[in-house]
This record gives C-alpha cells, structure tokens and sequence, in this order.
C-alpha cells in the first residue's frame, strides 16, 4: 500500500486591500477604480505564489484583507483544485474578510466562524474569524485564520483585548470539550494579524503566547475555572533581521512582519500551537521549515514590504506572508 502524504503546509498573509471592483466604491482608496486594476492585483498575487512555492502550493491558505468576490475569483485559479470558506455577510461587515483555502478531498471541513461581536461590545472592525478543521489518523488539528482591529490607539487595544478572549473561551472549548466521547486527538493552530507585537500583555494575561516550547505544555489546576490555554508563540522567531550580518554577499532579511512609514517594522502576523504539536511523535510543527517568506517583487528598494502600487504595478502587500509545515501521523491508503 502507498503511504499518503506525511507532511501539510500552510501559509498566512495580509494582502492588502485585495477588493474585486465594484463600480460603487471606485472612489474609495481600498478599492480597485476599474476591473484592469483588479485583474492587476490579483495576477501580482498569483505570480508571488508561483515564486515563492514554484508550482508546490500549499495545502492550507489563509488570509485577509480580501473581499467575498475577490476570494471566489482566486479560488478558480489556483491550481491542484482548492475550496475555500469565507465568513457570510453579517451587521456592520467590514467587507474586508478572512478567507481560508484549502485542498479539497485532503481531509479539511470548513467550520461556523467565530463572530467576536455576539459575545463582546466590538465595532465594525471586529471581523468574523474563520475555523478550518483537518482530520487524519485519529487526530483533528482547527486552523483558526484572524485579522484583528488595527493598532492605532487605546480604544483598539481593548477591543483586541476581548478578541483575545473570544479565540481563548472558543480554543479551550476544541481542547477540553465538556464530552467524554471524544474520538481524536485534538490540536489548535491559530495564524493571523493580530496586530500586536509578540511580547504584547495579550499574550501573557489573555491569549498566553509563550516564547518558549516547555511552558505551552504546562498545565495549571486553575486553567479549567477560567478557561485558560497555553500555546507556543512561533512569532518569537521573526523579531529582528533573519540573516546575520557579515555574509558574503551580504543578503538583506526582513525584521518583521509588516513596515509602516510610521510604525517601522512590526511582527503583527503570528503562528500560534497546542503543545501537542511540539512534540517528538506526529502530528507535529516542523520549526526549521516555519518562518517568513518574500520574493524580490515584494519589496521596494530599502528591502521593504511594498503595497500593490497600481499606477506602476510594482509592490504585492505592506505585510510578508508566514508559512508553515506539520508532519503528520503515517497512514496507508
């Protein structure tokens, strides 16, 4: 019998402003002023995925900023056959989604998105975060995809607050469900702009995020009466340029995430796990094949992440996309 794929890959990525045109919103600055424009955007992305994976997508992309129409545009042309789930309409929708591809036929069900305003005071900005589940050898891993309300003042940092606890409450209610017939084995991955720096209180008073693999494996006794969880925070590793300097010839890394003229480099986008996915046996996260991904189209010539610039059709996105890999369990098929 064959062996079946042992590995799943799995990508994240702010696109920027992805919207399909709409003649009604051409005046809007986030918005195409004409269907070439759009067309433009979208060739840009798919020829950064054909750099970046040569052909190999991956199994699992996940991203935002991208319109309803703009995601099922995507969907028909990528190859090797990908569904994708993308938030329903709903009050005060920002239109810029969460949108999650992924293979179909691999395993992965779409799941009911987590809506952060049915349980907290949130404002319009407070988008439908989607869930992707994939199921293998006895195991369920949720991918969670976020996009967060932007950093720009204390009034956003509370609502990122209870965002935290909406994906807190949601994530101990996959890891320790109330039932006892519990069938597989169950794992979190939670990918997103979170718009919050890795050493954010967030990640140590209400999503605990930590730096380092033992303590996302810990368990507390009072963890269950206030629904704490533990997860290891990969984003650790994007702080700072990748590449030492010194190096002949010298190569020029990224020092985050995302660059802002104002805020300089960032590390918003994060890749967060269960302590199960850490250990030694399958399913787990592959480290040395987890990082922050580019391709020279998507910087400027300072070796920044460059916005699509329709007048030139230079630039892709002001964030760089985060991939990721897990081995999984072997099976035979």
């Amino acid at each position: 019998m064959a062996v079946a794929d042992r590995t799943l890959s799995f990508l994240w990525w702010n696109l920027h402003n992805f919207a399909h045109y709409d003649r009604a919103r051409s005046s809007d600055p986030r918005w195409p002023k004409g269907n070439t424009e759009f067309e433009a955007k979208r060739d840009k992305l798919l020829a950064a995925f054909q750099e970046l994976f040569a052909g190999e997508y991956p199994d699992l992309l996940a991203v935002c900023e991208i319109t309803r129409e703009a995601a099922r545009d995507l969907r028909t042309r990528l190859p090797g056959g990908f569904d994708v789930a993308i938030p329903p309409a709903y009050p005060r929708d920002d239109l810029f989604e969460v949108a999650v591809f992924y293979r179909a036929g691999r395993g992965f069900t779409a799941e009911l998105p987590l809506l952060p305003f049915d349980e907290e005071d949130l404002s319009e900005e407070a988008r439908p975060m989607m869930p992707v589940h994939f199921s293998v050898a006895g195991h369920v891993i949720r991918f969670v995809g976020c996009h967060w309300t932007s950093f720009d003042n204390k009034r956003s940092q509370v609502a990122r607050e209870r965002l935290a606890d909406v994906v807190r409450r949601d994530s101990h209610a996959f890891l320790y469900p109330e039932t006892t017939q519990v069938e597989h084995t169950r794992h979190l991955v939670i990918v997103g702009d979170l718009n919050e720096e890795p050493m954010s209180p967030i990640f140590e008073e209400r999503l605990i995020g930590s730096r380092d693999r033992v303590s996302s494996r810990r368990i507390h006794w009072r963890d269950e009466q206030v629904r704490r969880i533990h997860l290891y925070n990969a984003a650790w590793r994007y702080l700072g340029e990748q590449v030492a300097h010194g190096t002949t010839p010298p190569v020029a890394g990224p020092a985050g995430t995302f660059y802002n003229a104002r805020l300089g480099w960032r590390t918003f986008d994060h890749l967060l796990v269960s302590g199960e996915l850490l250990g030694a046996n399958p399913p787990y996260l592959d480290e040395s094949r987890t990082g922050i991904m580019f391709t020279a189209a998507m910087k400027d010539h300072n070796e920044f992440p460059m916005a699509f610039d329709p007048s030139t059709g230079s630039g892709v996105s002001d964030h760089l996309p985060i991939v990721g890999r897990l081995i999984l369990p072997e099976i035979s098929r």
